[in-house]
């Protein structure tokens, strides 16, 4: 017995050697490496990070105007200065932010479901196993 044992420990010298890394460590470990990629995941994050607690940020409302305000440069008050309503700039960028972000998803989502929709059409002429596998795939 303890020969089987001895000869074991021999031919595997450590239990880490025969793990692979998967393809998602790969793809992982090259985006990390990629700066570009990280510098606009960055960016992408900033921005919806600003899209959801932008209201939070700014004191005024988007919609409010002060004509006393009008064409105001940038100040403590208004970081990014006042349109030709005494409207703050910033609260409009980051309230329009949010608008964007929503009819982002919202394309994408449509994108999503018809190109779902595109896939499943061939494959329910197709029928028998093709079909419950392209089920398996929307779901």
């Amino acid at each position: 017995m303890a020969e089987l044992l001895a000869s074991a420990r021999a031919t595997h010298a450590s239990p880490l050697q025969a793990v692979v890394p998967s393809r998602r460590c790969d793809v992982s470990r090259q985006f990390v490496r990629n700066r570009g990629a990280v510098v606009g995941l960055a960016l992408v994050g900033l921005c919806l990070v600003l899209a959801v607690i932008g209201p939070l940020l700014t004191p005024y409302d988007p919609l409010d105007q002060d004509l006393s305000e009008a064409f105001k440069p940038p100040s403590p008050a208004h970081p990014l200065g006042a349109d030709e309503l005494g409207r703050d700039t910033l609260t409009r960028l980051l309230y329009g932010s949010r608008i964007t972000l929503l009819i982002t998803l919202g394309a994408v989502a449509s994108r999503s479901s018809s190109a779902a929709g595109s896939a499943w059409w061939p494959a329910s002429t197709a029928g028998g196993s093709t079909i419950s596998a392209c089920g398996r795939w929307i779901s």
